[in-house]
């Protein structure tokens, strides 16, 4: 699912239970949204690889906007 990091405060409560992976482009933002699930007491996977490389990799990948 996509939060905009500035918003992702205020929707934490629409993230799905279980272990949350974040992406980015460059990597700051996943980090920065990492960290803020991390501080909610979420287990959290900041992914550091382009998002294509998911799905090689043999991980299901769901997206939705």
């Amino acid at each position: 699912m996509h939060i905009p990091i500035h918003r992702l405060r205020e929707r934490l409560g629409e993230v799905p239970a279980g272990t949350v992976w974040v992406h980015c482009a460059g990597g700051t933002r996943a980090a920065v949204a990492a960290s803020l699930l991390d501080a909610a007491g979420r287990d959290v996977v900041a992914v550091d690889d382009g998002f294509d490389a998911a799905a090689e990799a043999g991980l299901t990948v769901v997206t939705s906007g």
